[in-house]
């Protein structure tokens, strides 16, 4: 009878860490869907503002929509020097606590000199 119970109290043992490992990787799953899919809204916003150009970079918060999901977007855009901006895009999970940050710079594009 002993060796019953102790076959019973191993097995559930087993089966509870079998149970922990499944709710681990979905954890880790989660976590790795956030992670890619604010990699990829923040992306999406750097490359917005380089596509409308220099003058055309501003601050401001906006939704952008990646795998199906919608995604808030805070953009602060600073000036750095006369033809310089410092653009900081951050993306905040859905339960706040994680955020995705991306900066780039933005140049104003010279005008060319003529040929001496």
């Amino acid at each position: 009878m002993i060796e019953v119970v102790f076959a019973v109290v191993v097995a559930s043992i087993g089966v509870l860490a079998a149970a922990s490992v499944v709710v681990a990787i979905g954890i880790q799953l989660r976590r790795a869907t956030w992670d890619t899919d604010g990699t990829l809204a923040a992306r999406s916003a750097i490359e917005a503002v380089m596509r409308a150009g220099y003058q055309s970079a501003g601050s401001g918060s906006f939704t952008i929509q990646v795998g199906g999901r919608s995604h808030s977007v805070s953009q602060i855009v600073t000036v750095r020097a006369p033809r310089l901006k410092h653009i900081r895009v951050s993306i905040v999970s859905p339960n706040a606590k994680d955020t995705v940050r991306f900066e780039t710079y933005l140049a104003e594009a010279r005008p060319l000199t003529g040929t001496p």
